[in-house]
């Protein structure tokens, strides 16, 4: 069991770095602004993180984990594509967290989704075809998920990702 302040102080720093990334890019986070934030001094910042980048990679990690393995067909990706893509696509866009981690850095998010998604499925992902299908994939929704923000409701963006889902896993051989 954790001991109760760490905990209390991890949430605190968590909160501060959500609200300085809502305003601010990444690479302009000062730590003292942070600690201020949260009501800690650097010391007990530096204890936990190396700097403001160790601490977004942990909670980029942690949130990604949370969307991708946070609905009940995570597993599915290969035996029913559409209720996978609607439930991640379902977590995406209601975990603001995830976003404000994210923001700028869709690349970022794109390149460790995919490794989480590739990770999961190395059983199934034998061979190198199957591999560049996942990807295309993974790259494909988050393109028109993030490229398509005002053309499309969040409806229309679901259901030309899952058709375009499904044409790419369907052509098999």
């Amino acid at each position: 069991m954790s001991d109760l302040r760490v905990i209390k102080t991890k949430n605190a720093i968590e909160q501060a770095f959500l609200q300085l990334r809502e305003k601010y890019p990444l690479d302009k986070m000062k730590v003292n602004e942070l600690c201020t934030l949260a009501m800690i001094n650097k010391t007990t910042f530096y204890n936990y993180y190396d700097d403001v980048y160790s601490l977004s990679e942990e909670l980029e990690n942690a949130y990604l984990k949370e969307c991708f393995f946070g609905f009940e067909a995570y597993d599915c990706l290969i035996t029913d594509t559409e209720r996978f893509i609607q439930g991640i696509y379902r977590n995406f866009v209601e975990n603001r967290k995830l976003q404000i981690v994210f923001r700028e850095r869709v690349n970022t998010l794109v390149e460790k989704a995919q490794e989480q998604v590739l990770e999961f499925y190395k059983n199934d992902v034998t061979s190198e075809k199957v591999k560049m299908r996942v990807m295309f994939l993974i790259h494909g929704a988050f393109y028109l998920l993030f490229n398509y923000k005002e053309q499309h409701n969040d409806g229309e963006k679901l259901k030309i990702i899952i058709d375009y889902a499904k044409t790419v896993w369907n052509e098999r051989g």
